[in-house]
């Protein structure tokens, strides 16, 4: 129902809409327990993320804890953050958050056996994340409380307005779970696909050619292997002997890099954004939205 989805004023990353979302569910039910998940992911196994979410909500139940789910890592992925976690049998202490590491760093916790990838799905109760709110972030507690005061009356969305445009654009992840002692890390048994970069297309939903491609609009190519092409504006992309790129083309800028190197386009953007106002649309975190994003004045 319409009443049950709520709808930011501007985005302020994930620790505003978790911290606007614990208050709206807290009206209504203040033992809660609430699962976070990503909304650019594909989960395969569905029995095996259901075993994981069981396990993750009695965790949550037991007391003032905040669980993670981790996935047992196949390869050194770096696109993935990482928990480092304690020895345990069923359930893990994590004993800390790790942001997204080179593909050295990756290699040694790949050997370590005692991190996990961090799939960014947390189950907690609503009590226990507003709490952590309130040690890690006071600014945020602060203003979540006077949204929280004003739900149900008249001034409501001028005071959710008011209060987002002073909040912080942080993560959960960096706000919380990276200086929260309370975390614990259960493993999912089941596939995890992160559409919301260019090189994990491959795994997730989008059709392939024949040859391994991706492809989005208007290409022709000749010898041309497991690459993802995406154009806007009816602009033709012609490829001869390309094998692993990435190739995107939006009305001002046109990308051409390795899967490899997909990591680094957000470096890449911030010296083009800096060199000259331009729409960059192969940096933006999902690329669906590649082909919808309008031009700079």
């Amino acid at each position: 129902p319409k009443k049950n989805l709520l709808v930011e004023p501007m985005a302020k990353n994930t620790a505003a809409a978790i911290g606007l979302a614990c208050i709206t569910i807290r009206r209504v039910d203040p033992g809660a327990v609430t699962l976070v998940l990503s909304s650019d992911q594909i989960i395969k196994q569905k029995s095996g993320f259901l075993k994981a979410i069981r396990k993750a909500c009695i965790k949550a139940e037991e007391g003032d804890c905040l669980v993670a789910i981790g996935i047992r890592p196949s390869r050194a992925a770096v696109e993935y953050g990482y928990l480092k976690i304690a020895q345990s049998k069923k359930i893990y202490k994590v004993e800390r958050f790790v942001e997204k590491p080179d593909i050295k760093k990756a290699k040694a916790y790949l050997k370590s056996k005692n991190y996990l990838w961090n799939a960014g799905i947390f189950v907690w109760k609503v009590n226990s994340i507003h709490k952590a709110i309130k040690r890690h972030l006071p600014k945020l507690y602060s203003g979540l409380q006077r949204i929280e005061k004003a739900q149900g009356k008249p001034k409501y969305k001028n005071q959710l307005a008011k209060e987002y445009s002073r909040f912080e654009n942080i993560s959960i992840d960096y706000g919380i779970m990276e200086k929260a002692r309370n975390i614990y890390a259960v493993v999912g048994d089941f596939l995890l696909a992160d559409i919301g970069s260019w090189a994990n297309l491959s795994s997730g939903s989008y059709p392939k050619d024949a040859d391994g491609n991706i492809i989005q609009g208007l290409s022709k190519g000749i010898d041309t292997y497991d690459s993802i092409i995406f154009s806007q504006e009816q602009h033709l992309i012609a490829t001869l002997g390309l094998r692993d790129l990435i190739v995107v083309h939006t009305p001002d800028a046109t990308l051409v890099c390795k899967k490899d190197k997909a990591q680094d386009i957000k470096k890449l953007t911030q010296i083009l954004e800096k060199d000259k106002p331009v729409c960059v649309g192969f940096g933006v975190s999902n690329p669906q939205q590649a082909r919808k994003i309008p031009r700079r004045p």
